[in-house]
Formats: C-alpha cells, sequence, structure tokens
C-alpha cells in the first residue's frame, strides 16, 4: 500500500482484536491472448 494512504496507527482486526501488520503481495502478470478487444 502506498504511505499515502496507509494508517498512522496499527489497526485492530475487528474479528479476533489482533493487531494487524503491514504486508506487501506482489501480483501476476496477467497476459490477454484475446486480439480482437474493443478499444
Amino acid at each position: 500500500m502506498r504511505d499515502n494512504f496507509a494508517f498512522e496507527e496499527q489497526p485492530y482486526c475487528p474479528l479476533c482484536s489482533s493487531v494487524m501488520v503491514q504486508n506487501t503481495k506482489m501480483l501476476p502478470v496477467l497476459v490477454n491472448h484475446f486480439t480482437n478487444a474493443k478499444k
């Protein structure tokens, strides 16, 4: 998450009340094999 959209404080999980931790995930590359897509 970009820093300007990050929380200033660590939020708590509403289900289990534990502290949420910052994490980063990499998204897979999407390949569009359909060549007749509308533009």
